[in-house]
């Protein structure tokens, strides 16, 4: 069961600084691929993520530009 989702906040993500990064996506485990890029912003399959944080423990930008907010 999910523990929780991924919440993006977008004007600290690196691409609003142009700046090209996919660390989220290519984080995001292999059989879950809840996170992708389009159109140089992350986007979130909702139903997939189950809210592990690696996309918020790998984000590169100051503060993170990801949180992962609990289920419930």
């Amino acid at each position: 069961a999910p523990i929780g989702k991924a919440v993006f906040e977008l004007t600290t993500y690196l691409t609003s600084q142009d700046i090209v990064c996919d660390e989220c996506a290519a984080v995001c485990p292999s059989d879950i691929r809840a996170m992708t890029i389009v159109g140089m912003k992350p986007q979130l399959a909702e139903e997939r993520c189950v809210g592990c944080g690696l996309c918020s423990y790998h984000c590169p930008s100051t503060p993170t530009s990801i949180r992962i907010e609990a289920s419930g």
